[in-house]
């Protein structure tokens, strides 16, 4: 049985399919950003450029763990359906499963973007409009059927609680290097 809220959303927001959404959710992909983080960290230790960790994207490395880790643990304990299977007349939760179309809970696309974006604006001292990209994953989410509102919802804090316990976390050393 879906919450209220998860099947107005549902029922209100259309499927919407295009290369540019897709093409835009990808820009929040945590596999796409831990392989580009990773590289980076990667090439900053073989140069030898001193201790990574005090890096920017030894940082972001570190973010985009942290958000595959939790997210993709909620993921298999609840195993909660993906939208796209309600057409099927598929609901519900299938806990402690490995199975995509049961890895909707939470939005782990919407957490890594909430997360880059509260930490690109904190440590670049950026523009706010920057905190209107998580929204954009959120629409993009919700639009190609992949997650329900409330997966979506619970992503975005996730990724900003993340955000700041990483910020927490390194803010014992020196400012982070580019």
């Amino acid at each position: 049985m879906l919450n209220p809220i998860d099947l107005y959303f549902f029922r209100h927001i259309p499927y919407f399919s295009s290369p540019i959404l897709h093409i835009f959710t990808a820009f929040a992909d945590p596999k796409i950003h831990l392989f580009v983080w990773g590289l980076i960290s990667l090439i900053l230790f073989f140069r030898k450029k001193g201790n990574i960790v005090l890096t920017k994207p030894f940082y972001f490395f570190t973010l985009t763990n942290g958000i595959m880790l939790f997210c993709g643990v909620l993921k298999i304990l609840f195993g909660r359906a993906r939208p796209f299977l309600l057409e099927k007349q598929i609901v519900g939760y299938k806990f402690f499963t490995l199975e995509d179309p049961y890895l909707s809970f939470p939005s782990s696309h919407t957490a890594m973007a909430a997360a880059l974006s509260f930490s690109i604006y904190k440590l670049f001292k950026c523009s706010p409009s920057i905190l209107i990209f998580p929204i954009g994953i959120m629409a993009t989410r919700l639009f190609l059927r992949e997650h329900f509102f409330s997966d979506v919802i619970v992503g975005f804090f996730i990724g900003l609680i993340l955000s700041l316990v990483t910020e927490k976390g390194f803010a014992y050393k020196k400012k982070l290097r580019g």
